[in-house]
């Protein structure tokens, strides 16, 4: 039997800086869109309206069937309530499926699952289906972490042989859980998905014809590669300039702001326009000539990721020049949806940011493309292909 309710297991911190949020949100409300009750729980503030903090925050209105269920503050009573509200799932007399994204939530699943299904019955099954974002041991392997590498090998180990199936973001990741764990369970590529409607209400800014901006907007991590970004504006042809929109994490971005102001040739072209809220991005990309998507040698920015701001950067339908990561390149298409960099370091950069300038006919023409290109990663369309997979394991 397919189920009708869904619990997206991954307890959402509001307010968030996080891309996860969006993610996580606009998932949930595009299967609740779907005809489900999708059951997605809260750690937020006493007394903040949830339903009109996601509208305001995020642009994304809550559907019918979609429950934000408050659990507090506190991160550990959070926990301790959280854990009692999937235990009582799990006994429930309803078939439920379960999307988790995070290893230790779904380990308790499995645990509850294997001592509580027989309250619930055989007729309501409690199916598990566990997207992964990442392999979390290779990340923790390559920063050298390889006592925690080890330990999150293992849950990952355990995860995939005791889910009912497994998601991925990205080709390459599937490859390597299918590399690392060879899963007997079936396992699908769904990538993270965009609005875009709400992308093309907003009409981009006519080219000045003199300066070419390129805009990014996102995060700041290490692993991002915006560094190379900003090296590579330098070595661009003069008049390109670079907007960064976006605030986190905050140490890494007040290092980058203090780097640029004590470096002429770059705060000549480089403007930090800090934080905005999810709903804002549609305008601050509407501003870009060019959008640039760089990123990092690690495994977390080359393979393990499925960037929100790849299919923004796409519903835009500005150019784009993107890192040629495998992650990038299983979405893109070199020279049809973007310019895939020949590097990802800052000379390889520019030198796609030059490809791009010197014909603007077609750089338009790819932009168009990716726009269209976008429609196949529309949230709605996601959560489909969600709840496609979710059938396919119910017949099974």
């Amino acid at each position: 039997m397919e189920p009708e309710t869904l619990v997206l297991v991954h307890p959402l911190a509001l307010p968030s800086p996080m891309a996860n949020g969006v993610q996580t949100l606009a998932t949930a409300a595009a299967l609740a869109r779907r005809g489900r009750r999708v059951l997605l729980f809260v750690r937020a503030p006493a007394g903040m309206d949830l339903a009109e903090h996601v509208v305001e925050a995020y642009g994304i209105d809550v559907p019918a069937g979609l429950e934000l269920e408050g659990i507090g503050a506190s991160k550990r009573s959070a926990g301790i309530f959280f854990r009692k509200r999937l235990a009582g799932l799990v006994a429930a007399r309803e078939p439920i499926l379960f999307l988790s994204r995070s290893l230790r939530h779904a380990l308790f699943l499995l645990r509850a699952r294997r001592f509580l299904s027989p309250i619930a019955g055989s007729r309501n099954p409690k199916t598990l289906v566990q997207e992964f974002h990442n392999l979390e041991h290779r990340v923790a392997r390559e920063s050298g972490a390889t006592r925690r590498a080890a330990i999150l090998e293992g849950r990952e180990a355990r995860v995939c042989a005791g889910a009912d199936g497994l998601l991925s973001i990205s080709e390459p990741l599937a490859a390597d859980l299918r590399s690392a764990f060879s899963p007997r369970v079936p396992l699908a590529v769904i990538e993270d998905g965009v609005d875009v409607a709400r992308f093309r209400a907003v009409a981009r800014a006519k080219p000045s014809g003199v300066r070419t901006r390129i805009v990014y907007a996102g995060s700041f991590f290490p692993h991002k590669g915006v560094d190379s970004l900003v090296d590579a504006v330098g070595l661009s042809p003069e008049g390109v300039t670079l907007e960064l929109v976006g605030g986190h994490p905050a140490d890494a971005f007040e290092r980058l702001r203090a780097r640029v102001a004590s470096t002429p040739e770059l705060a000549a072209r480089v403007r930090l326009l800090g934080p905005v809220a999810s709903r804002d991005v549609p305008a601050a990309l509407s501003r870009a000539d060019l959008i640039v998507l760089p990123a990092g040698p690690e495994s977390a920015a080359q393979r393990y990721t499925s960037p929100l701001k790849l299919f923004e950067a796409m519903a835009t339908g500005a150019p784009i020049v993107a890192a040629p990561s495998a992650a990038h390149a299983s979405v893109l298409r070199d020279g049809e949806t973007a310019f895939l960099a020949p590097d990802c370091d800052a000379a390889g950069l520019a030198a796609g940011i030059r490809t791009a300038l010197a014909d603007p006919d077609r750089a338009r023409a790819v932009g168009r493309a990716a726009m269209e290109e976008a429609e196949r990663f529309d949230w709605d369309q996601r959560a489909e292909r969600i709840l496609s997979f979710a059938r396919t394991l119910a017949r099974s």
